[in-house]
């Protein structure tokens, strides 16, 4: 009996007896990732596998000093480096990114003030796309008068309508806000962190339920292998 009590306690309900997981309690994440970052940082690259261009089933393995000479009719495959002082772990995967791409996670991780972060695997309910038509305005220059005109132009835009269903919108305003709030109120940041949703549709639900935090979201590089979070703002 204890030892199924065990076995639930350290593989199914998460709660290992000797956690070994890299953001364990206690480990310190900034320093970390600078440290990891610094040692795959001094890794260097000491040479070349090359492909055959004409045949690519004909490999061969040069250094960098040789690597012109085999430029011509010899394409790189992969690169030969250095191994690292240190593996990196998942801390070095932890990256933000703001909505002009910038790195971003140093927002958090330098945030000398205590944080919540809401993490949410994906919204549930179903996105409305339309398409609205907006007057705008552009500037035209008249040649004859040498002289800008503003004209009115008539302009289509994309209009997200994400609807959430009713069950899971109430468990955010019955329970998720209210937290937010106190936490904010006792001088907390709040971070809402949405995986498989849009910028679109995760403003507009957090716009829904009156949720008070900095959105991002959490979504796969397709070239890579880990996440990456987007920021998009404060919500509402």
């Amino acid at each position: 009996m204890l030892t199924t009590v065990y076995c639930f306690s350290n593989y199914v309900w998460d709660i290992p007896h000797l956690d070994f997981r890299p953001f364990k309690e206690g480990v310190d994440i900034q320093a970390q990732k600078l440290i990891e970052e610094e040692a795959m940082g001094n890794v260097q690259v000491v040479g070349f596998l090359m492909k055959n261009k004409l045949d690519p089933n004909k490999k061969l393995e040069i250094s960098v000093a040789d690597y012109s000479k085999y430029s011509d009719e010899w394409e790189v495959d992969e690169q030969i480096k250095t191994e690292p002082t240190l593996v990196p772990s998942k801390i070095s995967e932890f990256t933000l990114k703001d909505i002009d791409e910038n790195d971003a996670e140093y927002e958090i991780l330098e945030n000398e003030n205590k944080s919540v972060v809401i993490v949410a695997y994906k919204l549930k309910g179903e996105t409305v796309r339309s398409t609205e038509t907006v007057v705008d305005t552009v500037t035209v220059f008249d040649p004859e008068s040498e002289e800008e005109m503003v004209k009115y132009v008539n302009k289509d835009i994309d209009v997200v309508d994400y609807q959430a269903k009713p069950e899971y919108a109430k468990k955010y305003t019955s329970k998720v806000v209210p937290f937010v709030d106190a936490a904010i109120e006792k001088g907390y940041d709040v971070f809402f962190l949405v995986g498989g949703t849009s910028a679109e549709e995760v403003q507009d639900f957090a716009n829904d339920v009156n949720l008070n935090a900095t959105v991002l979201n959490w979504r796969r590089h397709s070239d890579e292998n880990h996440y990456t979070f987007e920021s998009w703002g404060d919500a509402p």
